[in-house]
């Protein structure tokens, strides 16, 4: 994927970066995108290769590979579904009053679930932060 091929409001990762980063503005040749603790980056390509810098410093310009999006969680009421994959992480209260988490995902949870909503939805942030792309 070249950085042009991006659109603003985008999500991309790539390398092993393991955090978002979003599309700020997008032109011919190049993509501005803010990183998830306000660095601004700029993602560029010379010939057939992708590179990312520091915005105004392209001295220091290191390979982007694997450039992808990764679409975003979207929350709806108590259930979380991932705009690119479709998959879902969903609160349920059991009839004890427990909360419990449904989900595809491995998830280690107590038996009974988690006592509070907060507690349960907490952990859901935990797991969709630790999953940008899905499972």
């Amino acid at each position: 994927m070249k950085p042009n091929e991006l659109e603003e409001g985008d999500r991309v990762l790539f390398g092993d970066r393991k955090v978002p980063l979003e599309v700020e503005e997008v032109s011919e040749d190049r993509a501005l995108v803010d990183g998830p603790q306000g660095g601004e980056y700029v993602l560029y390509t010379e010939g057939d290769t992708v590179l990312v810098s520091s915005r105004g410093d392209r001295r220091y310009s290191s390979l982007a590979e694997d450039l992808r999006r990764t679409g975003r969680w979207e929350r709806a009421g108590d259930t979380w579904t991932h705009s690119k994959t479709g998959q879902k992480v969903s609160l349920e209260e059991t009839k004890a009053g427990f909360w419990r988490i449904d989900t595809e995902f491995a998830v280690d949870q107590p038996r009974y679930g988690y006592r509070s909503k907060e507690d349960a939805e907490a952990e859901v942030r935990g797991l969709i932060d630790d999953h940008p792309e899905g499972v």
